[in-house]
């Protein structure tokens, strides 16, 4: 890039048409480099909290973050399939290199995104992995893009062929085992 500025540099052309170039090359790089990998973010899975959440370092700065994996919600500790769905969690990516690509933060400041094994290219997600194995469902009330629908098939499918927390009769979700866990406490 520093090329590139050195170049223009020595162009003879003026000044306005030198920061049209310049804003231009910024917006197409930015662009490309945004669809690229979009806001992904290399870290390291360090521990695993439950079964949607989890603490990673991130490479670049060291910094520990806490992740929710956006669109899915999983059992809750004392609920049935609690267990179960964070020991599979802890599986697929504890003490693994992931991607994560920043969807936003929840009401408790812990980022919120879609995590991917690996550097991510051309691999599925472990959100949806989650869905599709039957250990958390997908959390219909915040997942309203694109991938929703694909990751609500796969829930979809899970749930006809009993996988995971499917073989239970009627499996409470957690948003609603939490509001009748939450009316208890009144």
């Amino acid at each position: 890039m520093t090329t590139v500025f050195r170049y223009l540099a020595k162009m003879r052309v003026n000044c306005n048409h030198k920061l049209l170039i310049i804003g231009i090359l910024a917006v197409l790089l930015g662009f490309s480099v945004h669809n690229a990998w979009g806001s992904g973010i290399a870290v390291k899975v360090i521990r695993v909290i439950d079964g949607d959440s989890l603490l990673v370092v991130e490479k670049k700065s060291g910094k520990k973050i806490e992740v929710r994996l956006w669109g899915v919600d999983a059992p809750e500790w004392g609920q049935s399939y609690s267990k179960v769905s964070r020991r599979f969690l802890s599986r697929k990516v504890l003490k693994k290199k992931c991607t994560l690509k920043k969807m936003g933060y929840d009401k408790y400041h812990r980022l919120l995104a879609i995590v991917y094994p690996g550097n991510g290219k051309d691999q599925e997600s472990i959100n949806g992995l989650v869905v599709k194995k039957g250990m958390a469902w997908v959390y219909t009330k915040y997942c309203e893009r694109k991938i929703c629908k694909k990751w609500q098939k796969f829930q979809n499918k899970a749930k006809r062929n009993k996988i995971g927390l499917w073989k239970v009769k009627r499996p409470v979700p957690p948003w609603k085992w939490r509001k009748s866990e939450y009316l208890k406490r009144r």
